[in-house]
């Protein structure tokens, strides 16, 4: 049975000027016990929108208009799973982490919150803070989150999720403001812990490199929805939608230094532009005329792979990039 799972997932949002409009629709993927999905799309695809559903923070503005989102089977209660089955580590640490606590208190919260004793409590601050590898804890407890660089912030947060030992933990692109030799450290810290702790995990980025590092499975997002889903490997050699092939042909391949970059071109759809049909089709060059006229829905290719393109056999044997 699948640990969590999300099944036809619509999110309808608010304007500021009153106006509805679905920026995701018809999600779905599913996250099985051990395993790190990686969620991925350009800005605007509705990555973060769907693990935010998933935690019940949409806010005022955007609700959860449809779909179901299941855990053990069962409807989740975000309020009762948030901060015991499941956490969250966001993208920028610095506006998630209350400026007015020193960073053991940070920590040692989710623990006290549950009824812990606070000196315990900030013993285990202490002790998650080695594991996720702050230098000099002791001193770094006391410190404000203005103190620390942006490398140290993101590992409190971590730490901070881990205080509540979540079986899943939900990563909004939490390397996306750090340097490149910093992030490269928070992604193996990631890794470790989730297979040390037998955690799931799934990661939203837009950087497929960063993807194939960590994940077990891809979930691809469009304009809102998922157009390709499946193990990692299988989905990079060889991509069942046109999307997932231009993303990969996008990347820059090691020793190939002459090999031209491909673009994809135009450029995704605004909220109340969605054409009609597959919403890939503008910008796709294997587009055909049923592929306008309606929506598809994911199609199962056995294997744990599902595609929403009617004409997969159009990209039958173009290869995607090759799979460490």
């Amino acid at each position: 049975m699948a640990l969590l799972e999300v099944r036809g997932l619509s999110v309808e949002a608010r304007t500021a000027s009153g106006d509805v409009f679905r920026p995701v629709e018809h999600s779905e993927m599913v996250l099985h016990e051990g395993r790190c999905i990686g969620l991925v799309g350009e800005s605007g695809s509705g990555k973060s929108l769907t693990l935010k559903a998933i935690m019940g923070l949409l806010g005022k503005t955007a609700r959860v208009a449809s779909g179901d989102i299941l855990l053990d089977g069962e409807p989740i209660d975000p309020g009762k799973a948030r901060g015991r089955d499941i956490a969250m580590v966001f993208q920028e640490p610095m506006s998630a982490l209350n400026p007015t606590m020193r960073v053991r208190d940070l920590i040692a919260e989710a623990p006290v919150a549950r009824g812990g004793d606070r000196s315990a409590a900030r013993d285990t601050a202490l002790s998650l803070m080695r594991e996720v590898g702050i230098p000099d804890p002791e001193r770094r407890a006391l410190a404000w989150p203005h103190e620390l660089s942006g490398g140290l912030r993101q590992r409190v947060m971590i730490a901070m999720m881990l205080a509540t030992d979540p079986r899943i933990l939900l990563c909004d692109e939490p390397t996306t403001a750090l340097d490149v030799t910093i992030q490269d450290q928070v992604l193996a810290l990631l890794d470790r812990l989730r297979r040390e702790r037998t955690m799931s995990m799934i990661f939203v980025t837009h950087d497929l490199a960063v993807i194939s590092q960590l994940a077990d499975d891809v979930v691809v997002m469009y304009a809102g929805q998922v157009v390709e889903s499946g193990p990692i490997g299988e989905v990079f050699e060889r991509p069942q939608h046109p999307y997932t092939l231009a993303l990969l042909r996008s990347l820059p391949a090691l020793g190939d230094e002459q090999r031209r970059l491909d673009s994809i071109a135009g450029s995704p759809p605004g909220r109340f532009d969605i054409p009609p049909g597959c919403r890939f089709a503008p910008r796709c060059q294997y587009v055909q005329s049923d592929c306008r006229i309606a929506d598809y829905d994911l199609a199962e290719l056995g294997g744990g792979r599902k595609s929403q393109c009617i004409h997969r056999e159009a990209i039958a044997g173009e290869v995607g990039v090759e799979f460490p």
